[in-house]
């Protein structure tokens, strides 16, 4: 799996803490209109990777420094896209950036106790 740049955004891939599937690192800003024509493509890659190894994938926002609604909508997608393909994934964020709790606290409604969503604050 590659890394992704767009814009000020750039995303880093590397296998998993587990080495089951990928760790995806989200760094700059996600601040364009339209995120998700970049994001969606790139992330349905990952989930078809990680469905075809039976990983889970970590997606890492702690170091990202801003995004919009916009890409909490393609995260979204993500979300339910990974639930569909039965891919476990791991949301790890700051809980100490209020924008970042908030947003991620939100996404906790996803969560089916299925044990395909984790969210983890640190």
């Amino acid at each position: 799996m590659e890394g992704l740049e767009s814009g000020d955004l750039r995303v880093e891939a590397a296998p998993s803490t587990d080495a089951t599937g990928w760790r995806l690192t989200f760094l700059g800003k996600s601040n364009t209109q339209n995120p998700g024509e970049v994001l969606r493509p790139y992330l349905g890659r990952a989930i078809d990777e990680a469905a075809t190894q039976s990983g889970r994938l970590e997606l890492h926002f702690e170091r990202l420094e801003y995004f919009n609604s916009s890409t909490i909508k393609a995260i979204i997608g993500f979300v339910q896209e990974a639930r569909q393909r039965k891919v476990a994934i791991q949301l790890v964020y700051d809980d100490q950036l209020r924008w970042q709790k908030l947003s991620f606290d939100a996404l906790r409604m996803f969560d089916r106790g299925d044990g395909l969503l984790s969210l983890k604050g640190g």
